[in-house]
């Protein structure tokens, strides 16, 4: 899923450009100021809420398609959201590690992650690994980051977490 890092790279420089600032943004996060921060998370808003409006308007076309109980879609657009919180979350994680390097190395960071989190849903198929999901859950959350970086409004649900999906992946296969 191609979620606009040339647009979101192109924000941020000309920002950085705008503000005469150029010097912080090839530093890292600690330098980028709270507003900058901000325009950054605005950025992918702008970028993952129509495809999660997308999404969520077929999911819910399924499920009256196909008699899907109330409950059951509720849990299924939790899904969705937690997905589109991880996503949303490594796009913006990958930008501020590429700081601290190069912009070129947010693609393969992205790709990385993107591919761990679905290996995690692949996992989520086997029984063993179900058993074990909610301990490995607890243990892979990233706390801080959902301090620093909250769910937008329209993926926020009581709950709703990010992963290290690296993490996961390893103790669903232990």
């Amino acid at each position: 899923m191609k979620i606009g890092i040339s647009r979101i790279f192109r924000g941020l420089a000309l920002g950085c450009l705008v503000t005469f600032f150029n010097a912080s943004c090839e530093a890292s996060s600690q330098t980028l100021s709270p507003d900058q921060l901000s325009h950054l998370r605005e950025m992918i808003r702008g970028d993952i809420k129509p495809k999660f409006d997308e999404d969520a308007r077929k999911l819910r076309y399924l499920a009256i398609q196909n008699d899907v109980k109330s409950n059951a879609l509720r849990l299924a657009i939790q899904g969705l959201q937690t997905n589109y919180y991880n996503l949303s979350y490594i796009m913006y994680s990958c930008f501020i590690s590429s700081l601290a390097t190069t912009v070129d190395d947010i693609d393969p960071c992205r790709k990385k992650k993107i591919v761990a989190m679905a290996k995690t849903s692949g996992l989520a198929e086997y029984s063993v690994a179900r058993e074990k999901s909610g301990r490995c859950e607890m243990g892979a959350r990233i706390f801080e980051a959902e301090v620093e970086f909250p769910p937008f409004e329209f993926l926020a649900f009581d709950g709703n977490s990010l992963f290290d999906f690296d993490k996961l992946n390893r103790c669903l296969l232990e």
